[in-house]
């Protein structure tokens, strides 16, 4: 039985990977959304996707503090 299961994972896994990363994904969002409300999860999953920008930016070896500081200077600056 625990075998039939994990090999029907692996094979879902496998062979359908970004239908299941989504679902994943849609119940983990469906978790915070009972937990925490919608807006609060929305909140959470924006942070989320920003720091994964953040972190792939980092990871080539951008300067990540740089574009920050010229992206709040040229909105805020005079204004």
């Amino acid at each position: 039985m625990k075998e039939d299961i994990e090999s029907e994972l692996k094979n879902l896994w496998n062979n359908h990977r970004k239908a299941s990363l989504g679902l994943l994904i849609g119940i983990i969002f469906g978790v915070f959304v009972l937990t925490f409300g919608f807006f609060s999860a929305l909140f959470m999953a924006l942070c989320a996707v920003l720091g994964l920008q953040i972190g792939k930016q980092l990871d080539k070896g951008e300067d990540v503090l740089g574009k920050i500081e010229y992206f709040f200077k040229s909105r805020f600056n005079g204004h």
